[in-house]
């Protein structure tokens, strides 16, 4: 059986979407490739349609959409997404996405 570890309690259990001490939601151990595939098709459709994007910008609709989605947390989105979390935030530092602003993010 898988073991999964609370990002903010850091209490290690047995796979389960809750964690067991502090009763928060936990984050998927292995990413979602059916919703990230789901969610590029939308980012692309939407691209297509304003007749514009390139790869690069709909890799960073795509990543702080997931960021957004994930009320801010940025190692909630990389996971989700397949990601380390330095990975993404090298990217936004990339990017110059604030870390005060918007759209917000934090690092747990």
């Amino acid at each position: 059986m898988d073991r999964v570890k609370c990002s903010v309690c850091e209490h290690v259990q047995p796979s389960s979407s809750v964690c067991r001490r502090c009763g928060r939601p936990l984050a998927s151990a292995k990413p979602e490739p059916k919703s990230v595939v789901v969610e590029v098709v939308q980012v692309v459709e939407k691209q297509i349609v304003d007749h514009s994007g390139t790869f690069d910008e709909i890799e960073r609709a795509i990543v702080l959409a997931r960021i957004e989605k994930n009320g801010g947390n940025v190692s909630a989105a990389a996971q989700s997404l397949g990601l380390h979390r330095n990975t993404l935030l090298r990217k936004l530092r990339e990017w110059r996405v604030p870390q005060n602003g918007a759209p917000a993010y934090k690092s747990t």
